[in-house]
């Protein structure tokens, strides 16, 4: 990872690159003659493209996750931020996965149909047949399938009733 990657993703490395670049550059061990160029670098504009590279995973979590973000509302982005300044995951479905493990451990709501959809692609299997269950005490379990196809995950539902 390059020295301005690891900038963009730890919040606390850009707070003390803004107190002092030059320490900064020989913990990450940048080059002598690269030094100068990135100490050099805005801590302003670090900060911003920082967020800008935020806002994006968030995009793609939230395409990922569409009933977790809507039933968190307004609150998801902020839940976001706060829970990406600890963590850069390898990718869009990591990133949604570990925001919901986040969210669980702060008792929030999530979607059950959408961490096992993240799960199952995770693991790699062709099937999978998972429980829901409903936040509600009265509801019937429903059984969520889940197919991979190709480059897609197919995936169908069955609710008992009476």
């Amino acid at each position: 990872m390059t020295a301005l990657a690891r900038l963009l993703c730890d919040p606390a490395q850009r707070e003390a690159f803004a107190r002092d670049p030059a320490a900064v550059a020989a913990l990450f061990g940048v080059r002598e003659a690269d030094r100068p160029a990135f100490e050099r670098l805005a801590p302003d504009e670090v900060e911003m493209q920082a967020r800008v590279l935020v806002r994006k995973r968030f995009r793609e979590a939230a395409a990922l996750l569409p009933a977790t973000c809507a039933a968190l509302g307004a609150a998801a982005w902020t839940l976001f931020r706060e829970h990406a300044r600890g963590v850069w995951p390898p990718s869009a479905s990591a990133d949604a996965l570990a925001f919901c493990d986040w969210l669980r451990e702060r008792g929030e709501q999530v979607s059950a149909r959408e961490v096992n959809r993240l799960r199952f692609t995770a693991q790699g299997r062709r099937f999978a047949l998972r429980v829901v269950r409903s936040s509600s005490p009265r509801a019937l379990p429903e059984f969520q399938l889940l197919f991979q196809r190709r480059t897609r995950v197919a995936e169908w539902s069955l609710r008992l009733g009476w």
